[in-house]
């Protein structure tokens, strides 16, 4: 039905006679954008926008007032002028949203604008005042079509809520023509006309015969604002209140979704490259309200599962796929988009689409199967909801590649929703060759992968007992083959030198971050697991050649270089110590046929180095714990037992040929002792990878000086264990020329408080094996050395 002008009734002013030139009210939005640009010079442009939404706020108050008043209110002309001021902020507030006057706005008012406007209740109440104001109306009105200015708000939902979702700005301006904007007005009315008279059944209009394709994807629009974009906001369940049905609205979804499906395949979209942003907007609005009504609906049921809806499903994921099109000349698995547009925005960014999806569709040969997974891991912290959690904080790192505390919460919220799922989510991202490579111009796959190396390392350490040997098996197998694939490319590129390793450093810093994810998740693992792969490893051809010439390249270049000056790279020598933590994982596990044996010689020759004060502490505690797992299958291999053997080690099964004959030791003792000696400040984790070499290297014919030496360390590290005097920040403190900055945190170490005590008690175990080790298997006489120990005196003052 067309409405012409005379037909318009508008009942939310004092006239109750239509203006003959279109819908009006004031102040307008332009008017708005005109004042600020002048308030812009004057500097109040964010007070201006402030004030728009805490108008906003103040304008839903009293209508919460007025809606819990008496009916009959109408009659009262001082309330009719007050609910006119309280639309009018409101519309304000949403055209002000809608032309992008409030873009980027992370402001505490505007989002508690955002939350009580869509709040359920409220929507109630505007329901209320809106079927009341028709009533009135349609007494005297003699028009085709009523419409008040609820109605008016209705209509500035769809562009508001699209914007706020997407992080766009609306394609209607302040400058555009008049005729052009009334008969947008007059459309968007059109469509609010045809709600419901209560919020109740704004859900049944979803699956109706009779309601229009618009009007339909506003119901969607104003649910997917109360269910989904509010409850994110406010971090707060939507779904329990008593007459939330969240299994009500999945059923109301469905046959939308169908519907949504045979509309898109009847325009041919994306063959046709044609953009239909509203549809797409509304494809992605219902695939997350599905989502989260449907993940609610399981909690609220227990463990009564839903009913298996292959057809639902299959609509979901064509749609996704209409919302992810491949670009021409691309694969089926594209790579991660640059940026977002709004429909895409809002299925990564809101609700729980991404763990619903790894639920749903956890098998690779589905098509499209990774697109979702890459892009969120690329792009969820630029929700509004991530802003809002970081705002205030600190970012550990002021690179974007690092995660901030808030995305790390983040991520590890979403991998307990479903650990087997997320983890075959995160598993196939380092399957295909192709998304496996390091691009220095794509940094968005470098960000990807380091994502997915630390939520499979975060999943294997918080939830290992919630998933299958069988499943962390071949994750952890895929992860160490990933670590060698990259340590190909980083060394290749470290050994360039140069203008090379310049040009490329801050690939190799991100390489060596992805690589320091791979230990982590590996270095958790239980050890039958731990076995498992490794054994598996021994027989991997293509693992042993990338291992092994990664090792040369590095070798070659120590050769090079005499002076050792490269170490003095950071980036370098993080590199190393995510390569040696790697070697110490080999040994401690008795699987020394995946290295080869020149590996000995790279130790021997970072000994060296080393000894000459140049590196890191964490280079010298990775070398330290290595040499001394080394040297425990030194001792193997001559005697068959593991003699000093280490708590943590395993040693290798009787009925097996140990694998270690052909190992010998080629480096100095005494100078793998000044590894630590050398280093005039305490640290624990040095400390404790000391005494795991010192208890193993430790005999009757080694020098007494050298023994009492180490006597002395150990002994003075226990006892500023005890007394909490441990160093800040080990990762500060660079060995260079012999000049050794030590900082001291005269409280009980934070880093070995609460989650850290397993490893703060490992650590002093370890001294303590260390320091009786000594006692039993040296002939040096440690008593007077510790009687008139300085620390002792000190102690006793």
């Amino acid at each position: 039905m067309v409405m012409s002008q005379e037909s318009v009734t508008d009942y939310s002013s004092d006239d109750s006679t239509a203006s003959a030139s279109g819908p009006i009210y004031e102040p307008t939005i332009s008017t708005v954008v005109s004042d600020n640009n002048k308030a812009a010079s004057s500097g109040d442009l964010t007070r201006t926008v402030e004030s728009i939404s805490r108008n906003a706020i103040l304008a839903v108050n009293r209508l919460r007032m007025i809606g819990d008043e008496a009916k009959g209110f109408l009659q009262d002309e001082a309330v009719a002028r007050e609910l006119d001021a309280c639309f009018k902020d409101i519309l304000l507030f949403l055209e002000a949203e809608t032309t992008g006057l409030l873009d980027e706005c992370e402001e505490q008012d505007y989002i508690d604008c955002i939350i009580c406007l869509f709040d359920v209740a409220f929507l109630s109440i505007l329901f209320d005042i809106r079927s009341q104001l028709l009533q009135s109306a349609s007494i005297d009105c003699r028009g085709d079509m009523i419409f008040c200015s609820v109605d008016r708000i209705f209509a500035r939902c769809w562009d508001g809520v699209s914007c706020i979702a997407g992080c766009r700005r609306s394609s209607r301006k302040p400058d555009d023509l008049p005729a052009v904007s009334n008969h947008k007005e007059e459309n968007d009315l059109r469509i609010a006309s045809q709600l419901p008279h209560t919020r109740l059944q704004l859900s049944g209009l979803l699956r109706s015969e009779y309601t229009s394709p618009a009007s339909k994807r506003l119901v969607l629009c104003l649910l997917f604002a109360s269910f989904v974009l509010r409850s994110d906001l406010e971090n707060r369940d939507p779904w329990a209140g008593a007459d939330s049905n969240p299994g009500y609205i999945t059923e109301c979804l469905q046959p939308l979704l169908e519907e949504f499906v045979v509309q898109a395949r009847a325009l041919g979209f994306p063959e046709s490259g044609l953009t239909f942003v509203p549809l797409k907007i509304a494809h992605a609005m219902a695939i997350a309200l599905y989502s989260s009504a449907q993940a609610a609906s399981q909690r609220h049921k227990g463990q009564n599962l839903e009913p298996f809806q292959p057809y639902t499903l299959a609509c979901s994921l064509e749609l996704m796929q209409y919302i992810f099109p491949p670009s021409s000349g691309q694969s089926q698995n594209p790579r991660a988009l640059d940026n977002l547009d709004g429909a895409q925005t809002i299925l990564l960014h809101w609700g729980n689409t991404v763990p619903w999806a790894w639920e749903k569709w956890d098998d690779p040969r589905v098509i499209g199967f990774d697109t979702v997974t890459k892009n969120w891991l690329c792009h969820f912290e630029k929700s509004l909801p991530m802003k809002l959690w970081d705002k205030g904080r600190m970012r550990e790192e002021s690179d974007t590649f690092f995660l901030s505390f808030g995305a790390s919460q983040f991520l590890r919220a979403v991998l307990r929703m479903n650990p087997r799922s997320s983890l075959i989510a995160l598993f196939h991202q380092i399957c295909d060759e192709n998304d496996r490579k390091f691009i220095s111009e794509n940094r968005l796959n470098c960000i990807r992968l380091y994502r997915t190396t630390w939520c499979i390392a975060e999943l294997v350490e918080a939830c290992g007992d919630m998933l299958s040997s069988d499943d962390i098996s071949l994750a952890a197998e895929r992860l160490i083959l990933f670590f060698a694939e990259l340590g190909e490319k980083y060394d290749s590129g470290v050994s360039k030198g140069g203008s090379h390793l310049k040009r490329s450093s801050e690939l190799l810093s991100r390489m060596v971050a992805v690589k320091s994810e791979v230990v982590r998740g590996l270095n958790v693992l239980k050890p039958e697991i731990t076995e498992k792969v490794l054994l598996s490893l021994q027989k991997n051809v293509p693992f042993f050649s990338m291992f092994a010439g990664s090792l040369k390249i590095l070798f070659s270049m120590i050769t090079a270089d005499i002076t050792g000056r490269f170490l003095l790279d950071p980036g370098v020598a993080d590199g190393l110590v995510a390569l040696l933590d790697l070697i110490s994982l080999f040994y401690k596990h008795n699987a020394t046929r995946c290295i080869p044996v020149t590996t000995f010689q790279l130790l021997s020759d970072l000994v060296k180095f080393l000894s000459k004060r140049i590196g890191t502490l964490a280079l010298r505690t990775a070398l330290l714990n290595c040499l001394g797992y080394a040297y425990m299958q030194c001792q193997t291999a001559r005697s068959g037992v593991q003699n000093g053997k280490d708590r943590m080690s395993t040693p290798p099964k009787s009925n097996e040929e140990s694998p270690a004959v052909k190992l010998h030791k080629t480096w100095d003792d005494e100078e793998a002792f000044n590894l630590a000696l050398d280093v005039t400040c305490g640290d624990l984790e040095l400390a404790a990878a000391f005494a795991l070499y010192v208890s193993i290297a430790v005999k009757k014919t080694m020098d007494t000086l050298l023994v009492t030496e180490a006597w002395d360390y150990l002994r003075d590290i226990l006892l500023l264990l005890v007394n909490g005097h441990l160093e800040k920040d080990r990762g500060e403190l660079f060995l260079q020329g012999g000049n050794i900055i030590p900082e001291f945190d005269e409280t009980f170490p934070e880093s070995f408080s609460g989650d850290g005590t397993e490893k703060f008690a490992n650590a002093a175990e370890r001294i303590c094996t260390a320091l009786e080790a000594v006692l039993k298997r040296s002939d040096t006489v440690v008593g007077p050395a510790f009687i008139h120990s300085l620390y002792i005196k000190t102690l006793e003052c």
